[in-house]
């Protein structure tokens, strides 16, 4: 859920947990744990969101968090915290492996992507595809005719540089998965930015000032999980 919709679902939630909140305090429901349920629903609507996006990770993690909670009412007891914790994670990087191709499709379609290679530094092309894992990499798109870019970061820092990159369409697309790790993105900052990342136990933020009018557009979309996207204006 995004924009009005997801502020919507999400007003109406913490009102109905106040609601029951009180209505506990006069013993009506003295057995509501409204902490519980408030949790119960938020992994849940992040599950959702990662069955829609084809994101793994939102789906698996989760779902560990889940077990941690109710424990006890599943009853196996074999299983520790961490445990279930570490399965999470291993099934989120195997399925997001696996199922790599059919997801690109899923959600970004038929689109042809040039890969710069593991340790390429420059990326040129009007569509660009840039990958790390388990590692530190940097990136600087030197395009005449940027259009757009999918960024994938798992377990890892990755660093892409926009400044050197001309847009003749008046816009351009900018794709972010980032999981467990931090992507840092350099923007001109005579562009204007539409900030459209999403964050599941992660953070996004902003650093510097763009110009107030620009002619150039650049959507940003995507998502982080336990993991930070920093947009720099330059």
């Amino acid at each position: 859920m995004k924009g009005s919709s997801g502020r919507i679902f999400w007003g109406i939630v913490f009102i109905l947990a106040a609601v029951c909140l009180v209505a506990s305090q006069f013993g009506l429901f003295p057995d509501v744990n409204v902490f519980g349920i408030l949790v119960t629903i938020f992994l849940g609507w992040t599950i959702f969101e990662g069955i829609r996006r084809v994101n793994f990770y939102q789906i698996f993690i989760p779902l560990a968090f889940l077990y941690m909670i109710y424990d006890d009412e599943i009853g196996i007891v074999q299983l520790t915290p961490w445990t279930v914790f570490g399965v999470a994670i291993l099934f989120s990087i195997g399925f997001s492996m696996i199922f790599q191709n059919t997801r690109r499709k899923r959600i970004y379609g038929d689109t042809a992507y040039a890969y710069p290679g593991n340790s390429a530094e420059q990326c040129q092309g009007e569509q660009i595809r840039c990958e790390n894992t388990f590692g530190s990499a940097i990136r600087y798109i030197n395009s005449d005719n940027f259009k757009n870019a999918q960024l994938e970061n798992h377990f890892g820092t990755l660093s892409v540089y926009f400044d050197n990159a001309v847009v003749q369409g008046g816009s351009a697309f900018v794709n972010v998965e980032n999981h467990f790790g931090e992507t840092n993105l350099y923007v001109p900052k005579e562009w204007q930015v539409e900030n459209n990342l999403e964050r599941v136990f992660g953070s996004v933020g902003e650093k510097g000032r763009n110009a107030e009018y620009g002619n150039t557009m650049l959507y940003i979309n995507g998502s982080t999980t336990f993991g930070t996207i920093v947009i720099f204006y330059v």
